[in-house]
């Protein structure tokens, strides 16, 4: 067990932009059936993708959270939208970048 306590540096900016705090455990897993996992990364691999070249665009700036990182549950409407994508929905990358602009801009900035 680890303890991490990590500043992540915005290197364009040379200025901090989160914290991550917490306890990593690491232990090797043997014979573990990894097929679901294998299948959520190669359904909604394009999707993630497509949300952080989103993010990477608007970290070119600055920008303000709606809501506090860890409180607000911004993640939901990304984690709903994998969830179809896992479930075997087709991935349309203009419909996918459309549905990511609108909930970053509706969801996650603030105005």
């Amino acid at each position: 067990m680890q303890e991490e306590n990590n500043l992540k540096l915005f290197m364009a900016g040379r200025r901090y932009l989160s914290r991550e705090y917490g306890v990593a455990r690491y232990e090797r897993i043997k014979d573990f059936d990894f097929s679901a996992a294998e299948r959520n990364f190669t359904r909604t691999e394009p999707f993630w993708a497509e949300v952080r070249a989103a993010w990477r665009e608007i970290g070119a700036s600055s920008f303000t959270l709606r809501a506090q990182p860890d409180q607000g549950q911004l993640f939901l409407p990304f984690f709903e939208y994998a969830a179809k994508l896992e479930e075997g929905a087709a991935f349309n990358r203009d419909e996918a970048r459309a549905f990511i602009r609108r909930t970053l801009r509706e969801t996650y900035l603030a105005p």
